[in-house]
């Protein structure tokens, strides 16, 4: 399954109520809608993400590399 934030004018976003467990982390400037169903596109990005682990309670605050201004 996948969750999906835009950022605020900071670069700030926030995603509440994730159970505890292992999550990947991906983040592009401009994403075009329905990408993130496209199996193609995600095939393209598999294993760049940020994995992060959650814990009860836990708040994390991560920086994110743009995966579309990557080279």
């Amino acid at each position: 399954p996948y969750s999906f934030d835009r950022t605020d004018q900071d670069g700030v976003f926030e995603i509440r109520g994730l159970r505890p467990g292992s999550y990947r982390l991906y983040s592009w400037s401009v994403l075009d809608e329905g990408a993130l169903l496209n199996p193609s596109f995600l095939k393209a990005f598999e294993g760049r993400g940020t994995e992060i682990r959650v814990h009860e309670g836990a708040t994390i605050s991560h920086e994110l590399r743009i995966l579309d201004e990557e080279q």
